[in-house]
């Protein structure tokens, strides 16, 4: 979005990285996924920088994420390689859309938001095809409803006249449920 090129002007130092490599090992749960999310942010900004130190925190949360066992533990690795905007992270996105978990799904939805590729854009527009043409989710799944439209939310205000922009309104024009969030963040 717009922020993005200010907020990459700023590139976390060596020691910062490992700082926050050490907070994300802590075992107070607040301070590690704090410390998750960060690194996922330090990926982002250093993207242009340095872009090894980039890939390198970018394939260590993926790395995380293969071994995490705990859904809380998934949920904040998603989040975190959300906000790196790697399109490497979009297989592991994928497969997190597919999760049981509504928790997981949401995570994975949500991460979608900062990655720049078409991929991401056409994840996000079956989501919202698939939630749309279901009435009633299978028992025990709720639809993606308010983290696919924050995902979405983030796309189409960047650029409406995309495929997942004009499939985004074409859906949300339709759905009062979608049509609230879309309202309330567009202010």
């Amino acid at each position: 979005s717009a922020m993005r090129p200010w907020i990459l002007s700023f590139s976390p130092a060596p020691s910062t990285i490992e700082t926050l490599q050490a907070a994300a090992r802590s075992p107070d749960l607040d301070l590690s996924s704090t410390a998750t999310l960060a690194l996922g942010n330090a990926a982002l900004r250093l993207a242009n920088s340095d872009a090894a130190a980039a890939t390198r925190l970018v394939d260590e949360l993926l790395a995380r994420l293969d071994r995490a066992s705990e859904i809380s533990d998934r949920i904040t690795l998603l989040r975190a390689l959300g906000n790196t905007g790697d399109p490497r992270i979009l297989p592991a996105l994928e497969l997190a859309l597919g999760s049981p978990s509504d928790l997981v799904r949401a995570a994975a939805a949500e991460s979608l938001r900062l990655i720049p590729d078409g991929r991401a854009d056409a994840l996000i527009v079956a989501m919202l095809d698939e939630s749309h043409a279901v009435e009633q989710p299978p028992q025990g799944r709720r639809r993606v409803r308010e983290h696919d439209t924050f995902a979405v939310v983030e796309r189409v205000n960047v650029a409406a006249e995309t495929p997942v922009g004009v499939s985004a309104y074409r859906i949300l024009a339709h759905d009062p449920v979608r049509v609230e969030p879309l309202a309330i963040a567009a202010k």
